[in-house]
């Protein structure tokens, strides 16, 4: 405990002394004041908490599932194309052909038609033991986690880069065109 100077007595002179709010306005202010702390301090730890439960569920969902055991398990697992139709029902001349699976883990994939502001084609988290074919002219591919991704294109194993990325298909043609 800390010694006050001078024995006490600037204590008995209200030097140190805390001062209790005399009027009714100071004691409002001060019960307002109190009451926004606490106010503060719940929605703090109720953000916290929603922030925690969301991240949560999309960690548990990704650790729950088994890996496949089998090729039978890999091809009853999620396997989707998404392929736009064409104007006048017409085929492309160059086509790409995306496939992409998850093979060693969840990764967050965003896919587009030409560009960022493009057509959305999908956007999530493609689990371990899932595929999803692409099929355009041009595509947009945000990686989250490419890592944990293998990818062919038109065919051909493509290489994905190790981090965060994005890249531009075209054609037989996949460019990465920013990284991070």
């Amino acid at each position: 405990m800390q010694a006050i100077p001078d024995g006490g007595s600037a204590l008995r002179r209200g030097r140190y002394s805390s001062r209790v709010p005399q009027t009714r306005i100071e004691r409002l202010l001060a019960v307002g004041g109190l009451a926004a702390a606490v106010a503060l301090a719940v929605l703090t730890v109720s953000a916290w908490q929603d922030y925690r439960a969301s991240t949560t569920r999309a960690d548990a969902s990704a650790r729950v599932r088994p890996p496949p055991t089998s090729t039978a398990d890999v091809a009853a697992t999620t396997a989707a194309t998404v392929e736009r139709p064409r104007p006048n029902g017409g085929a492309a001349a160059a086509t790409s052909e995306l496939v992409i699976r998850g093979t060693r883990g969840a990764s967050w994939l965003a896919v587009r038609v030409n560009s960022e502001t493009g057509e959305r084609l999908y956007e999530g988290i493609l689990e371990r033991g899932e595929r999803k074919r692409f099929v355009d002219e041009r595509l947009w591919v945000r990686f989250g986690f490419p890592s944990n991704l293998s990818a062919t294109l038109n065919g051909e194993p493509a290489t994905l880069p190790s981090g965060t990325a994005t890249v531009v298909i075209e054609g037989r043609k996949l460019r990465t065109v920013s990284v991070g």
